[in-house]
């Protein structure tokens, strides 16, 4: 499908990527880069990004996460003489705790403006 847009996307994000805490994940593509995840407790959820080769990134560990509500991985991506660009991916399970996850987000956010972003 990717191939048929002729268009080379930087970076993807992919929820439901069922690799699961503790499971080898087996990746069966053709995309150059690489992919960075955050597994799930379950068999079901599971984040991850897949991020092009010429792009230098930090991955955001302490916004990184896997508990029972969702999973979540944050990246940011360097750009030079530019203001860098934060990319976030949370997959909350269904019928979850929704106060749990905006809870998370909203501390995500507070920290990101506390340290300047």
């Amino acid at each position: 499908m990717l191939s048929d847009l002729n268009y080379s996307f930087s970076v993807i994000g992919l929820s439901e990527t069922k690799i699961k805490v503790g499971m080898d994940s087996y990746l069966n593509t053709n995309l150059p880069g690489c992919f960075l995840s955050q597994p799930s407790m379950s068999n079901a959820g599971g984040v991850g990004f897949y991020i092009k080769d010429n792009l230098s990134y930090i991955k955001h560990d302490d916004f990184c996460t896997t508990n029972p509500e969702f999973e979540s991985i944050w990246i940011e991506i360097e750009v030079p003489l530019q203001h860098n660009i934060v990319c976030g991916l949370l997959y909350r399970h269904p019928d979850q705790n929704t106060a749990k996850t905006v809870d998370f987000l909203y501390k995500v956010g507070q920290k990101r403006q506390k340290d300047g972003a």
